[in-house]
């Protein structure tokens, strides 16, 4: 699995850019394959995040394949709370996006001593982060991909007010290149 932009940022803005998912070796020929995430982030409770604003995401990705808009990282070193954070706002989606775009994250749950935990039939204990509990979110996308459907959340316009990069960026004015 390969997350593309990924850690933890209390606020990120990507403006303006075009984010080209690519083909990748695959495992089962015929068979429809995830060719990895646009973003994996692992950001703390109460930050920003990640907000891809009148971005292009294309790809070389051939049918039947797909990809994520993204998927939760929750460290497992990481002692603070995290709740992961992404919205991509007037984006235009041209790569094939899963209509379930958002990925839970999950991993092997541990004893102190760093061995796997198996339950009564000797299957792994999961510890499991649904995407209902993160801040991914979608707004006025457009594009072949760009559906409402699955877990694909909306912002409403009142709550799209807080999308922006001003509002994620604060008092800091990047400068402009050429």
């Amino acid at each position: 699995d390969v997350d593309f932009i990924f850690g933890q940022s209390p606020a990120s803005v990507f403006e303006n850019c075009e984010i080209k998912s690519l083909m990748r070796a695959v495992k089962e020929p015929g068979k429809a394959q995830e060719m990895g995430y646009i973003a994996a982030p692992s950001t703390l409770k109460g930050d920003k995040g990640y907000l891809f604003y009148k971005c292009h995401l294309t790809s070389n990705i051939e049918d039947p394949h797909f990809i994520f808009l993204g998927r939760v990282w929750h460290p497992t070193s990481e002692k603070r709370e995290v709740q992961g954070g992404i919205c991509f706002r007037e984006c235009q989606i041209d790569v094939k996006v899963r209509e379930n775009a958002w990925k839970p994250w999950s991993w092997d749950k541990k004893d102190k001593n760093g061995k796997v935990i198996l339950d009564a039939n000797g299957k792994k204990q999961k510890i499991y982060f649904p995407v209902e509990n993160e801040l991914l979110f979608e707004y006025k996308n457009t594009g072949k991909y760009a559906t409402k459907g699955g877990n694909r959340r909306q912002l409403t316009d009142a709550q799209a007010v807080n999308y922006t990069p001003e509002k994620f960026l604060g008092d800091w004015k990047p400068v402009k290149r050429v």
